[in-house]
Order: structure tokens, then C-alpha cells, then sequence
């Protein structure tokens, strides 16, 4: 991400009309108008109820001259202003949710109950990205729909109306509005493949909170977790291999720093991300290939190449300090 108040980093930037954009709250934005190598203008920028952009001018930039907080400053005067305030859509904090938004009380144990405690577990246990993601789907699939259920009225019936929900659910990103539910009967057969496999992620997910429930002795039934069951599905990989015109084409159709991870995908088969941590250390260590470093569930392992692939990460590296990332885009980063 873009950190304006490191002056190499707006050494980096390229001149342009359009200005560099710091995400300081989502919705609420401080950017940088360079015109030219040693000038330019701070700007501000909020994203407006109709989902839109409204941006203001602030100071001007000199190069050297570090008014970043100033700058800052202004913006957030600018962002307080009532005018501005009654049009900004209400901004939230840069990141993943870590908390479920479920507040538990009472003497009765729920199944909110039992997923909070879960959740700090995961905190414990998780790596980083599924436990981002699991807050993720608790808070809009499981929660809303069970998290009031005593865990000891749970049965199999609360499984079943839950899983045809969820199946019935068109999936939503962002901030995007809810689509209309489509009956089970009109899904497509890879939507249906799509929503079953959702739909067994978050059952997963609650057997194991509802089983350490029991574990913890806050329930002496077992009903609670034997009444949780995937649905069957056949989750075939995908099978699609690339020509090499066909690559080439690909290739051609991305700009150049993004060429070149692109290519390296393509003789790697490696995630983005686990190109993006490469360095250069990792390239010819030991082997005839990569050194790729263990990612989620994923062990460490090493990525053989043919003589294409080897001449092209060499080339990548040449210059270049052991500890330096192989990857970056146009802007060093």
C-alpha cells in the first residue's frame, strides 16, 4: 500500500494528472497530484453515498519539502466539515474485520457463544489469511442465521434450513445489494457446485465450534455436532491447459510489470502470492528452479524449471541483493 509520508516513496511516483491515492480510512483518501518530478498538489478524496468520488485540492507540494502532516491535517479538517460529512459515506477502518459482530449474554449458551470461543482459538492457531477469512464468512453466513440458537435446541432440522439458504443465496462482494434468492431447482449446475462447496467450508467450520463446545463442557449432548454433515459434491479441479500462442497473447495483454509475474506464473505454476514473496535467495537454491516458502496449508517445496524458465528468473535477479523481492511493480513497491 502507498505510504505518502515516506518521501522515496513519492520519489518513485511518476508524474501524471491523475493523482496518487493513500488510503488513510476506507472512503476517506489523501493523494498527491505530482504535475512534475518537483511539484504538485495535495489532494483529498471521500467516496459519497451514491457511491461516488468528491475530491478537493488542499496545499501545494514541493519536492523536499515533507508537509505530508500538514497536508494530513487538512484533510481531515476538510473530511470534518458538515457539508462534507452529510454527503461522505461512513468511512471503516483499513483491513480485515477480526471480531464477529455477535455480542454475547445471558445465561443461555448459544451458538454465537460457541463461535466466539472458536474464533479465539483460531486466533491462536490460524494463520493470518483463513483466519481473516473465516471471520469473514461467520459474520455473513452463520451468525445471522444461527447465532441466536441455544446449542442445546440445535438439531439436524436447523442444519437443513441453514444449508438450503446458504444454497439459495446468490454470493455477494463488497458493497454490492443482496441479489434475489434463486430456488434450488433453477441454480446452474456449477452454480450449485459453487454454493455447495461454500456451503461445506462453513459447515466445517461450525461442527468445529459446536464439537469444542462439548469439549469445554458447555454442553453434555452430542447431538449438537453428530447433527452437522457436509453435503456430498464432486469438486472436480480444473483441467485447462494454456498454448503457447495462447500464453503469448496473454502476455501481451498485461502491462510490464505485471508481464513479468505473469510469466513466472505461467513456468511456475505458482500462486500470485507465493511469486510475490519470492527473493532472491529462492531462485537456483540448491536446485534447478525455486525455493517457494510455505503458504496457508501448503509445505515448503521446491518448483523444477526447463532452461526457458531458469534463463528467465536468472535474468530477473541479475543485480540484484539476495534479501531484494524478485517482483515489484513500476513503482518499486
Amino acid at each position: 500500500m502507498l505510504d505518502l509520508s515516506n518521501n522515496q516513496a513519492i520519489e518513485s511516483l511518476n508524474p501524471r494528472e491523475a493523482p496518487h491515492w493513500q488510503i488513510l480510512e476506507y472512503c476517506r483518501h489523501i493523494g498527491l497530484q505530482k504535475k512534475t518530478p518537483v511539484s504538485g498538489y495535495w489532494v483529498a478524496r471521500i467516496r459519497n453515498k451514491s457511491l461516488g468520488y468528491y475530491q478537493k485540492r488542499l496545499i501545494p507540494w514541493q519536492a523536499g519539502t515533507g508537509n505530508y502532516d500538514e497536508a494530513l491535517e487538512a484533510a481531515r479538517l476538510w473530511f470534518s466539515q458538515p457539508e462534507i460529512a452529510k454527503q461522505a459515506a461512513d468511512p471503516f477502518p483499513i483491513g480485515s474485520k477480526q471480531d464477529l459482530n455477535y455480542c454475547p449474554w445471558g445465561e443461555v449458551f448459544t451458538v454465537g457463544h460457541a463461535m466466539r470461543d472458536y474464533l479465539e482459538w483460531k486466533r491462536i492457531s490460524a494463520s493470518k489469511s483463513h483466519f481473516d477469512s473465516m471471520v469473514s464468512r461467520i459474520n455473513h453466513h452463520i451468525l445471522p442465521r444461527l447465532g441466536q440458537v441455544p446449542l442445546e435446541e440445535l438439531t439436524g432440522r436447523h442444519i437443513v434450513h441453514f444449508s438450503l439458504d446458504v444454497l439459495e443465496t446468490p454470493p455477494k462482494r463488497g458493497n454490492q445489494k443482496a441479489a434475489e434468492r434463486v430456488p434450488l431447482s433453477e441454480l446452474d449446475p456449477d452454480d450449485l457446485r459453487k454454493r455447495k462447496k461454500t456451503l461445506n467450508a462453513l459447515i466445517g467450520v461450525l461442527r468445529l465450534a459446536v464439537q469444542l463446545a462439548w469439549e469445554n463442557g458447555e454442553t453434555d449432548s452430542e447431538r449438537s455436532w453428530r447433527c452437522i454433515r457436509r453435503v456430498p459434491l464432486a469438486d472436480t479441479p480444473r483441467t485447462i491447459f494454456l498454448t503457447r500462442d495462447e500464453c503469448t497473447r496473454l502476455l501481451g495483454c498485461c502491462r510490464p510489470d505485471l508481464r513479468k509475474i505473469v510469466q513466472g506464473a505461467l513456468y511456475t505454476g505458482c500462486r500470485i502470492t507465493e511469486l510475490a514473496k519470492l527473493r532472491v535467495r529462492d531462485v537456483a537454491a540448491h536446485v534447478f528452479g525455486l525455493y517457494v516458502e510455505p503458504l496457508k496449508s501448503r509445505k515448503p517445496r521446491y518448483v523444477f524449471l526447463p532452461d526457458e524458465g531458469m534463463a528467465f528468473f536468472l535474468d530477473l535477479c541479475a543485480g540484484l541483493s539476495p534479501d531484494d523481492l524478485v517482483f515489484r511493480r513500476q513503482s518499486g513497491q
